[in-house]
């Protein structure tokens, strides 16, 4: 064909793709009218080469260009020709996102590559099913797509399709959170590509690279964007600079940037939503939705999200709905609407691990432990967020397995067990520290301040405080800010300040008010409750207290046990001691509802002991107005709960009669502790020595008369069950169906007579002791009477109470045999 007219042939196949482009013909139509021009396999050829180049400046155009060359293709009825411009086409689709229409094309012309002896284009095209298989995340099928590519590729000296290959990989590891390994392809595929003349493709790999190394070296990934911006035959590409935009929007979000990251995120996304270019354009959506709730706007947050969502869900892109599903469920528990944040982690958990995505499903792991964490299920709390942080660190996440850190210490700190939250919080604020991530810093100071308050440090709680309200006013976190000042406000009403605890929390409830933060606006209110009536204005401070319960009775049960305690005080001040009994009896039934799901002794002890102060002021209060029956159920519900016994414990071993932890991991892994801790210690056991006798003397001696004649080895036991016994109780957290719990009913005088006639016919009676102060309280009940007695405890009283409750079993039996050496003595 003279040149003319394969030039006229092209032109008239570039009007065709400009007028398929902007939406003035449909497929269908271009396809039908490209049939006006005698077919030419060169201009064909031409048009294919073209489009190619096309797809990396302006993707919608080198999509309309393949297009028409695929139609005219089909009309010469050369099969190889065919499938070559079915190949770019199938490229251009998943480049705009549409990974359905990629994989049914790629599938009907591989099988030609091979036959007409191209395996270079056959591996190329299995690369590309790599890519649209996992963004629509059947990985396994792409798993082995990439095998085989690789397979064919043996042998074969294609520095090219080698890097397709490798970066189709890379962006696989990506999508599996294996971060390293695809900077590692993606770099290589990168280098191949620059060396072969291939720019737009290692542009666009460069992209890839500075996206994955965001959560690895931020620098680097801005010296790689640079590189790829800086690409001469994309100059003038707003395709390109779009994408640039964005990647540079991500990686200021990882460095906190959130203000500039929100103006290039909108930058990106105008400009590819004028491109038509949607599946790109919600890409900039989700990430403006994380900014936003970065920066506490939470109504912007959930709509940029649900416009991320809707455009991935009409591509039936599942993996990219649930992204959009957890980020909104962050943003729904940041708005106190925890069920229904629950219900989408679940949801998104359950897929992600069909899918083997371990990160994201520890992700919602450690965020449902934050929701159950404020509904008070502190158990669940807790097995998630241990859950979570273990999946991180296995995967060489230090910064989310801070995060989970960070959760597992506010779960300790309001179960009472605060020298265990000080070190969760301290080594996950080394981490936040390193990682160059203030604003976390900052929140574990708030954290921290609460511990500190515990203790009564005031003014160590007061400037952690005061740093933290800083870098939180510095960086522009409006929430964060007010959460501070609600804390300052409890710190200064503990030293005396309240008049400025009452402008404090004016201003935080303001703020939290504006965001629609309901649940923590209420906190403020309980808050300012406790400032009104330390200065005595008792009706105002009943007021907030009612108000608050009417928020916090129906869900948070934690929270809500401090208003009924307060109203008590309340009534308590007016004078109305029937009243402030039973608003202390209704704070007593919600702690110990909590108390009762907490699965583990030392859990429950330590919540107890956190809350102490209610139940003796109520058993006091119960025992001066003689109101024993009252009393006697409180003293109950504060005794220590030992009330966990295994189902069952085939051959000697406490765990391996259930077989379904092979399935789960992280709890074999707890178990294989569990196994060679047990072991250890009954080893270590069968080597001390035994005392066949116990000596002359009082059962109950003097610390310093007990001693051993095996000093290291009883340290190491003890070394040793300290270690099992946290591995113990992290089991438990974690599969408490394979326990039974007894949990204890509330105490019913008139229950247990009842129970008890119906077994003893002889004459009865039942003791039941408490430690108020310096008292011990003896209650005695039988089938017609209830006392309650009250004696000084003396200094013989306390030393065997203390050495008693000892949580060393070696220990107890060393105090009451006196004579043990460090094994049980037989019989």
């Amino acid at each position: 064909m003279p040149k003319p007219w394969l030039d006229e042939s092209l032109d008239f196949y570039h009007s065709l793709a400009r007028r398929l482009c902007e939406g003035h013909l449909s497929s269908a139509e271009a396809a039908a009218e490209s049939r006006r021009v005698h077919p030419s396999p060169a201009a064909v050829e031409r048009l294919r080469a073209e489009a190619e180049q096309r797809i990396w400046r302006a993707p919608q155009e080198g999509w309309a260009m393949a297009h028409i060359a695929c139609a005219v293709a089909r009309e010469l009825g050369c099969d190889l020709l065919q499938a070559e411009c079915a190949l770019t086409l199938a490229g251009a689709l998943n480049v705009l996102g549409r990974f359905a229409e990629a994989v049914s094309i790629l599938n009907s012309v591989t099988g030609h590559f091979l036959t007409h002896g191209r395996p270079d284009l056959a591996s190329r095209c299995y690369s590309e099913i790599v890519l649209a298989r996992t963004s629509l995340g059947e990985f396994e099928v792409a798993r082995t797509a990439l095998t085989r590519a690789r397979d064919i590729l043996t042998g074969l000296d294609d520095p090219l399709a080698q890097a397709r290959c490798n970066r189709a990989e890379g962006l696989f590891y990506q999508e599996r959170n294996r971060y390293s390994e695809a900077v590692a392809l993606l770099r290589q595929a990168g280098d191949a590509f620059a060396a072969a003349g291939y720019d737009g493709e290692a542009a666009l790999t460069w992209c890839d690279l500075a996206y994955n190394l965001r959560y690895i070296d931020p620098q680097e990934a801005l010296f790689w964007l640079d590189k790829a911006r800086c690409i001469p035959v994309l100059g003038g590409s707003r395709v390109h600079t779009a994408r640039c935009d964005y990647i540079l929007a991500v990686i200021y979000e990882e460095l906190n940037r959130y203000a500039e990251s929100l103006i290039l995120c909108r930058q990106a996304r105008a400009v590819l939503g004028e491109e038509g270019l949607d599946f790109l354009a919600a890409f900039c959506d989700l990430c403006q939705g994380i900014v936003h709730y970065r920066l506490n706007q939470y109504d912007a947050a959930l709509q940029t999200l649900s416009r991320a969502r809707t455009s991935y869900a009409a591509r039936a892109l599942s993996s990219h709905v649930a992204m959009c599903d957890l980020n909104t469920a962050v943003v729904l528990y940041a708005t106190n609407r925890y069920a229904e944040a629950l219900e989408l982690y679940e949801r998104v958990a359950e897929e992600a691990l069909a899918e083997g995505r371990v990160l994201r499903a520890a992700r919602c792991h450690t965020n449902m432990g934050l929701c159950y964490d404020r509904l008070g299920r502190y158990d669940r709390a807790l097995a998630l967020h241990d859950r979570a942080r273990q999946a991180f660190l296995e995967a060489g996440s230090p910064v989310y397995a801070a995060l989970c850190q960070e959760n597992l210490a506010g779960t300790f700190r309001r179960l009472g067990r605060h020298q265990t939250a000080l070190l969760h919080y301290q080594q996950a604020r080394e981490i936040f520290a390193r990682e160059g991530m203030p604003v976390y810093e900052a929140r574990c100071d708030t954290h921290l301040a609460d511990l500190y308050l515990a203790w009564g440090q005031h003014e160590q709680a007061l400037a952690s405080l005061e740093q933290a309200r800083a870098t939180c006013q510095r960086e522009g976190m409006a929430v964060y800010v007010a959460a501070c000042d609600r804390e300052m406000a409890r710190v200064g009403l503990e030293m005396g300040r309240g008049d400025k605890a009452h402008a404090l929390l004016a201003q935080a409830k303001a703020a939290f008010n504006e965001k629609g933060l309901l649940v923590d606006a209420v906190l403020c209110d309980l808050a300012a409750g406790e400032v009104h009536l330390s200065q005595g204005e008792a009706t105002e401070a009943a007021r907030l207290f009612k108000e608050a319960l009417e928020v916090l009775a129906p869900g948070f049960p934690d929270e809500a046990w401090r208003a009924w305690y307060g109203l008590g005080r309340c009534a308590l001040f007016q004078g109305d001691r029937p009243r402030a009994l039973e608003h202390w009896l209704s704070a007593v039934e919600l702690t110990s509802q909590i108390r009762a799901g907490l699965p583990t002794e030392r859990l429950s002890g330590g919540f107890f002991a956190s809350r102490r102060r209610l139940y003796e002021d109520t058993l006091e209060l119960a025992l001066e107005m003689e109101a024993t029956e009252q009393a006697l159920a409180v003293a109950e519900a504060s005794k220590a709960q030992t009330f966990l016994a295994l189902r069952a414990r085939p051959q000697d071993e406490a765990w391996t009669g259930w077989w379904s932890w092979r399935d789960d991991p992280y709890l074999g892994e707890l178990l294989s502790q569990e196994r060679r801790l047990r072991r250890e210690m009954e080893s270590l056991r069968r080597e001390l020595k035994l005392v066949e006798a116990d000596e002359a003397g009082p059962i109950l001696r003097r610390e310093g008369e007990l001693q051993s004649d095996q000093p290291q080895a009883l340290a190491r036991l003890v070394e040793l069950s300290r270690a099992y016994e946290e591995v113990v109780e992290r089991v438990r957290w974690a599969a408490p169906d394979w326990v039974k719990a007894y949990f204890p009913m509330p105490f019913s005088v008139q229950a247990l007579r009842q129970a008890v006639m119906a077994r003893l016919s002889v004459r009865w009676a039942c003791l039941s002791y408490y430690v108020l102060d310096d008292l011990l309280v003896t209650f005695y009940l039988d089938g017609q009477h209830l006392t309650a007695h009250r004696r000084p405890l003396n200094a013989y009283d306390r030393l065997a109470l203390r050495q008693c409750t000892d949580p060393a079993r070696d220990f107890r039996e060393l105090i009451y045999r006196g004579a043990l050496r460090g094994h049980r003595i037989p019989g």
